[in-house]
């Protein structure tokens, strides 16, 4: 997995490529969310449009990234899941916990 931030319009793109399945890209990912707490970055979107895989664990990852991205005053958003992942995260009520938009411009839009 391989992680990439940038920022625009005041919140911080992590875009994610590759599969959420591995002790390490879950190490990876929680890494990547910690540096951007760490920097007060606080208003996070996920862009999902070049992962095609999460395991039972990585949903546990996400979960408790946006635990504690929360619990730090900020907001944790995803954008552009694939469609097995949407169904994934409508399947195990992940939306419920965490905004979800079709794209990466909604994404942000929402944080306005």
């Amino acid at each position: 997995m391989k992680i990439s931030s940038r920022t625009e319009n005041g919140v911080t793109i992590l875009e994610l490529l590759g599969n959420i399945k591995t002790l390490g890209d879950m190490e990876e990912f929680s890494s990547a969310i910690q540096a951007e707490l760490d920097r007060k970055n606080l208003k996070l979107l996920l862009n999902f449009q070049e992962v095609g895989f999460v395991n039972s664990s990585g949903l546990g990852r996400l979960v408790l990234a946006s635990k504690k991205v929360s619990e730090v005053g900020g907001i944790m958003k995803v954008s552009g899941l694939a469609q097995d992942l949407d169904e994934l995260f409508t399947f195990t009520r992940l939306k419920e916990k965490i905004a979800v938009f079709k794209n990466e411009a909604e994404g942000i839009r929402s944080f306005q």
